[in-house]
């Protein structure tokens, strides 16, 4: 994994603010499409993990040169998809630009959410 991703608790309760590391592993720098740097959030629902919401964040390109790292607090909460009681992930996906390609590069870190 050349991007992590962790989380300042292992459960919250709805409404809860979480703060959201990112460090970049690699020896690359590594590009993300918004100052929300690619974060989203996935439910597992027994089966799969299915994705749940994202955060918005401006539409331009931002950086994590190698070592750098980032925090992000959201609050969740979600007026139309409610953080109920369950297994999730946070997501952070990128890329690096290599031999003239773009490859992608994503970390998460699972929690719960519990009632």
């Amino acid at each position: 994994m050349k991007l992590k991703v962790v989380t300042d608790k292992s459960s919250y309760r709805e409404g809860e603010k979480m703060t959201i590391t990112i460090r970049n592993l690699s020896d690359k720098k590594i590009f993300f499409g918004s100052t929300a740097y690619g974060v989203r959030f996935e439910k597992w629902n027994s089966e799969k993990w299915v994705f749940h919401s994202s955060i918005i964040g401006a539409d331009v390109i931002v950086t994590l040169e190698p070592s750098q790292t980032k925090q992000i607090t959201v609050e969740l909460s979600n007026l139309y998809q409610p953080f109920t009681a369950g297994k999730y992930r946070v997501l952070s996906i990128g890329w690096i630009e290599q031999d003239g390609k773009n490859t992608q590069l994503s970390g998460y870190s699972e929690f719960s959410i519990i009632e």
